[in-house]
């Protein structure tokens, strides 16, 4: 009895286990690095740090910017 062939077909596209537009959308809520692992559960900190500055380097620098400047507000209050 022979084997059938398996045919040639086009792989399979990778499915993402993660939205990049949706890490996008927390980080320009507000939500840090850590936050926003914890909310997409099996992705890493590293990996959405990664995520940010590659796939979105704009608008990561904005928020950096945004947060620093609050930061420097708050202690200026004190």
């Amino acid at each position: 009895m022979s084997k059938a062939k398996s045919s040639k077909a086009e792989p399979k596209p990778r499915k993402l286990k993660y939205d990049p537009e949706r890490v996008l959308e927390f980080w320009e809520k507000g939500k840090s690095i850590l936050e926003i692992s914890e909310a997409m559960k099996p992705i890493s900190r590293v990996f959405v740090h990664r995520t940010l500055t590659t796939k979105f380097p704009k608008q990561y620098a904005a928020g950096v910017q945004a947060r620093d400047k609050a930061r420097i507000e708050a202690k200026e209050k004190k």
